[in-house]
């Protein structure tokens, strides 16, 4: 296959929806959006994810074994095509060999090496360093980037299996993909990832622009949260944001301008509110959908006739695109389904090593996303609540609809029209349990049932009823404008703790309290308790 869409179209062809499908621990199958068209669409699936306790999680990994059909990548795989894994578990490797009906092996030809020998190293001092810290394993490489040989109780290459043959034949299905997709240098990184420093340097700012320029991924610092930003114009830099991000090629991505003279270059028939809103609140969280004009390709708005565009209020952010003379498409900059980056730090953490360069702007002032607004229906459209609130929309625009997606997820089948509406997003390792209500009506309940090993995200009032738990502040009750910029800390907090759910309050949806809540549920696949 030549692309990731060729092989997500393959891949779905040869997945029956009358068996039990599962998979191992794999990054390409979730670049080429296979994972989320899974659990969009209507098949039986065995996700050990969904699992509570590390018990439940291993008899769901046992279960998988007798799946109908198992999805997995290859650590490397020789010129002669012979297949190379390494695994802690054993379940991956496990079901490779035997049990599942059929398997699904899903690779980017950056993992097709010479020969054996090459290939061994490759799943050594490649994959197993970059798995490493991605499962935040305490092993020798996931500090040095190499591989040790160690014996670490950690180990996550306990197991080396080299497949020669598939028996019976046809059992094993490989498809190739003629894109860089996985882990792809040392330590799982792509490239060596420049950081610019916290001022706008005109020669940092210059050569910024340069990258955007030659096609490359930049890290951009918002008031809303970290994007991850290309040419908008440049189709191959714009998938190039979709395989970094492991994002579905159906989400559309919103593009960035400098200020409002720039929307009749890229939006046909821009209308008077647009302006008037521009005016108002632009540089600011606030992005318009508008009728795109050609220039603009299909690829950047997920296949839409629109376009999301907005002015970010960054100064190191506006002076870039403007060096660049182009528009920078950017969502957020971390890996698709995660909490949003709203510090350097966080950035680093998901995108350092595949993409080119990022500026650190220190740390976002606002902490959620820009508001949506889709002007090209009567009346206008929330499509995502943010950083402005809809009553000040309203002050403006009159009435203004809310879409479903904002309290509910899209169902399979449903185009999303702005980032963040259909798939499931925001969200930490641990399942997230919303309640909502009256705020110590909320804390109360969340004390009487919190299960042991949960942690909670709760109101500063409340934190002493959780003695002895791990718990992340989300702020005082009446201050939406700090819960905002807390909420992603807090969800991606909980990744680098021992926690097995998340209990979560959550503020009313009046002004911002709207684009807290609507992350907070998103985070947690709308499992919403109202007390």
């Amino acid at each position: 296959m030549s692309t990731a869409q060729e092989a997500l179209d393959l891949a779905l062809t040869l997945i029956p929806k009358d068996r039990t499908v599962s998979w191992g621990g794999t990054v390409t199958a979730a670049q080429i959006g296979l994972m989320d068209r899974l659990h969009q669409g209507d098949y039986q699936l065995i996700d050990r994810d969904t699992g509570k306790t590390p018990a439940e999680k291993q008899e769901l990994m046992r279960q998988a074994l007798t799946c109908g059909t198992f999805i997995m990548s290859s650590n490397a795989i020789s010129a002669d095509g012979q297949l190379v894994n390494l695994d802690g578990n054993a379940n991956r490797v496990a079901a490779l060999c035997f049990g599942p009906e059929s398997v699904l092996v899903i690779a980017g030809m950056n993992k097709v090496m010479g020969d054996l020998d090459s290939a061994i190293a490759r799943a050594r001092q490649v994959a197993a360093p970059a798995n490493a810290q991605r499962f935040d394993i305490k092993t020798p490489c996931a500090v040095t980037g190499s591989c040790g040989d160690c014996t670490s109780p950690d180990c996550i290459c306990c197991q080396m299996v080299i497949t020669r043959v598939c028996r019976p034949a046809g059992r094993i299905k490989v498809i190739l993909v003629g894109q860089d997709l996985g882990f792809s240098g040392k330590r799982g990184i792509f490239l060596n990832t420049i950081v610019f420093p916290p001022e706008s340097d005109p020669n940092a700012v210059r050569d910024a622009a340069a990258i955007l320029r030659r096609g490359g991924l930049l890290g951009i610092p918002t008031e809303t949260v970290y994007g991850l930003g290309a040419d908008a114009l440049n189709e191959d830099a714009v998938s190039r944001i979709f395989l970094a991000k492991g994002r579905p090629q159906d989400n559309p991505l919103i593009i960035h301008v400098p200020d409002s003279s720039w929307l009749a270059r890229y939006c046909e028939d821009v209308p008077p509110e647009a302006y008037a809103l521009a005016e108002k609140f632009w540089p600011g969280p606030l992005t318009m959908i508008l009728p795109r004009k050609p220039i603009v390709p299909l690829r950047t708005t997920g296949g839409l006739e629109t376009v999301g565009v907005r002015c970010p209020n960054h100064p190191i952010t506006r002076a870039v695109i403007a060096a660049a003379d182009v528009p920078i498409a950017a969502p957020s900059g971390n890996t698709s389904g995660r909490p949003s980056p709203t510090c350097i730090a966080d950035m680093i953490e998901d995108m350092d090593g595949k993409i080119e360069g990022m500026f650190d702007g220190g740390p976002c002032a606002v902490g959620v996303e820009s508001t949506i607004i889709d002007l090209t229906c009567t009346p206008p459209r929330l499509l995502r609540p943010g950083g402005l609130p809809l009553e000040a929309l309203e002050a403006v625009l009159g009435h203004v609809d809310v879409d479903k997606a904002v309290v509910s997820l899209l169902k399979a089948g449903e185009r999303p029209k702005a980032p963040g509406m259909k798939y499931r997003h925001y969200a930490p390792k641990a399942p997230v349990t919303v309640v909502t209500g009256d705020p110590a009506a909320s804390a109360q309940y969340i004390q009487a049932h919190l299960p042991e090993g949960a942690g909670v995200i709760c109101f500063t009032e409340y934190k002493v009823l959780f003695p002895g738990r791990s718990i992340h502040d989300l702020g005082p009750a009446a201050d939406k404008e700090e819960q905002a910029r807390r909420v992603f800390d807090a969800l991606r907090e909980f990744d680098h703790e021992a926690v097995t759910e998340i209990y979560a309050q959550c503020p009313d949806t009046a002004g911002l309290g709207l684009a807290v809540a609507n992350r907070l549920k998103k985070a947690a696949g709308f499992h919403v308790i109202e007390v």
